[in-house]
């Protein structure tokens, strides 16, 4: 138990769990044979030496001679704990500071989460929780780019769904969009005082989307499938301009 104690106690000083082996052979040999010792701890010579000059530069080993010869000896345990009460100390003091400094740093941090945030999506089901999120804010709905592609991927049965929510909610979307036979197929049921749809000609579909929904763009990646989302006012204005411009363009 006592080894236990001061095996992890060498850990939390910064030897690696070797070192701390050979601190703990070490406390049992005063001149040890290197070999023996080598192959005691499943290691080379050589990574043995290296190791041991590892501690020595770190204050865990000492050089004593005996008979003309050079062995490695293991400073005092007394030694460590004082290594380890000097540490303790030392993260106590800066727990203080970092305890006085702490609203400060939290009032920069709420302000950077707030004014800007990335966030990644990926997979079917996480196109479908997203799908569903853009209704939380109640707000009205601009997307350009490909539909079908994204039908196809999420379900048809998921995107009725998500139509009916977003009409209960009554939430107003615009769509500029490549045409395909299901939304045509179904405009009639689809467009109402809440949605309205302008057509780009199908064969010029790039695959992918951007949504806007008041200061969060969602670039959209139907391929991989992935998602980016991003939280800042000024990118969303500057996408919201972009379908404006566009859609007045359709007429």
């Amino acid at each position: 138990m006592s080894n236990d104690i001061l095996f992890s106690n060498l850990l939390e000083l910064g030897l690696n769990q070797m070192e701390a082996n050979i601190y703990l052979a070490l406390l049992y040999e005063k001149y040890p044979n290197m070999s023996k010792l080598a192959i005691g701890l499943g290691i080379s010579r050589v990574t043995l030496y290296q190791a041991i000059a590892n501690m020595r530069q770190n204050g865990f080993v000492e050089n004593q001679t005996e008979n003309d010869k050079t062995f490695p000896k293991i400073v005092s345990p007394q030694r460590i704990l004082g290594k380890l009460q000097q540490k303790s100390a030392f993260l106590s003091t800066q727990a203080e500071q970092l305890d006085k400094l702490m609203p400060k740093i939290m009032s920069l941090y709420d302000r950077t989460s707030k004014d800007s945030v990335v966030s990644f999506y990926q997979g079917k089901s996480q196109f479908q929780t997203l799908f569903m999120s853009l209704l939380d804010e109640n707000k009205p709905i601009l997307h350009f780019g490909s539909n079908e592609i994204f039908a196809e991927l999420v379900g048809y049965d998921f995107l009725e769904l998500y139509v009916k929510q977003r009409l209960v909610k009554k939430i107003i979307t615009r769509e500029t969009t490549f045409d395909f036979n299901y939304l045509r197929r179904r405009r009639k049921e689809f467009e109402n005082e809440y949605s309205f749809y302008k057509f780009l000609p199908k064969e010029s579909e790039k695959p992918g989307s951007y949504v806007v929904v008041g200061d969060k763009i969602s670039l959209w990646n139907p391929v991989l499938p992935r998602i980016i989302t991003i939280n800042d006012p000024i990118l969303a204005e500057f996408f919201r301009f972009n379908f404006e411009t566009l859609w007045g363009f359709l007429g």
